[in-house]
């Protein structure tokens, strides 16, 4: 009863009044990658994204986004009335945690040999690529920023 009265009085002195909000569907992202790019607003596609199943192990989540980003840039080429799609790859594509992997490690060696040259601290030339190119840390970053940030110290090595 003591606990009871306790919430009540909570309860008194504040107001609830709801507000309303908007949103869209933007993008999924797992695992580093972004899905559901080809989605329009308000689609069957949106749905498919929003209501993905909980009880999924990680690979398992991994291809049913694969299958339906596939099948939704399909549905868009169409829609554009663009009807050759790039030709199949003959291999599966890399692992995106290996992908991952390898950019950190390429863009760490031309940090290192910018650094060198430069004279700059390592950690300053990181600071700056971040400053330049925007994203988070290395290790939160993207393939797509790693990629940002190789090309931009690749241009200044001129390599």
């Amino acid at each position: 009863e003591r606990e009871d009265r306790a919430s009540d009085e909570l309860t008194n002195d504040f107001k609830y009044e709801a507000i309303a909000s908007d949103a869209h569907f933007d993008r999924a992202v797992f695992d580093g990658a972004e899905f559901g790019g080809y989605a329009e607003v308000e689609s069957e596609e949106e749905l498919d994204f929003l209501g993905l199943p909980g009880v999924l192990e990680p690979h398992e989540v991994r291809t049913l986004l694969l299958q339906r980003q596939a099948r939704q840039a399909k549905r868009a080429a169409a829609r554009q009335g663009i009807t050759e799609h790039a030709p199949e790859r003959a291999e599966p594509p890399q692992a995106l945690h290996r992908t991952l992997g390898e950019q950190r490690r390429l863009l760490n060696s031309l940090v290192g040999m910018y650094a060198r040259v430069s004279g700059e601290p390592h950690g300053a030339v990181h600071a700056e690529l971040r400053r330049i190119c925007g994203g988070p840390a290395v290790a939160q970053a993207s393939v797509t920023q790693l990629q940002q940030r190789i090309e931009l110290l690749r241009k200044r090595l001129g390599s």
